[in-house]
């Protein structure tokens, strides 16, 4: 299987059993959160899997569309097309 590459259909997951990390804005998202998008798939050989919690999944799509599929640091890339698309709602006063 060496040099397959795939991406699972984005799953909700309708409550987490334990907390995890949004691998687009990093914050943790508590354990017993509902309807947090999981997705994964496998890349250069390794089996990946990451979320998101519900402030950034109205973005996720849109991102992908202005990242052009890659990225090498996701959570910076998506900070960076935030401000840069929905400032208002990403800034917030405890912003630098």
């Amino acid at each position: 299987m060496s040099g397959s590459s795939f991406y699972n259909a984005p799953e909700v997951v309708k409550k987490t059993r334990k907390a995890h990390v949004c691998a687009y804005c990093g914050k943790t998202i508590p354990k017993g959160t509902p309807y947090i998008i999981k997705e994964s798939g496998l890349w250069m050989g390794d089996f990946w899997k990451r979320y998101s919690c519900r402030d950034c999944q109205p973005y996720i799509s849109e991102f992908w569309g202005w990242q052009g599929c890659e990225s090498e640091s996701l959570e910076s890339d998506f900070d960076e097309f935030m401000r840069e698309n929905h400032y208002e709602e990403w800034v917030t006063d405890d912003d630098d």
